[in-house]
């Protein structure tokens, strides 16, 4: 069996030269395993904080599970690629937002 995969072209805003990375993921990833698979493309080690933000919606982990995301975020753990993304379509990846 084939399994359905998604090609995604990274790149670092405001940096140049231009930093990219092209990756092939699973489409059944989810958003935190995804999370892992940028913070060794990119040769990071997951020291600060991230979201993920797909069309009109924001995703992160919980800071305390008790309580879940913050408001307005989904726990990124939940959702996998192949129910957020359609082909083509662009999606921002945050590491290290201030937040308020």
């Amino acid at each position: 069996m084939v399994q359905a995969v998604f090609q995604l072209n990274v790149q670092l805003n405001q940096i140049e030269p231009l930093i990219w990375r092209r990756i092939v993921v699973p489409a059944a990833i989810t958003l935190n395993e995804l999370h892992v698979v940028l913070q060794g493309a990119m040769g990071w080690q997951d020291y600060h904080l991230h979201m993920f933000e797909i069309g009109s919606e924001r995703y992160e982990i919980p800071e305390n599970d008790e309580f879940g995301p913050e408001r307005g975020a989904r726990d990124e753990r939940l959702y996998e690629l192949n129910d957020l993304l359609k082909t083509g379509q662009e999606f921002s990846y945050t590491y290290e937002w201030p937040r308020k």
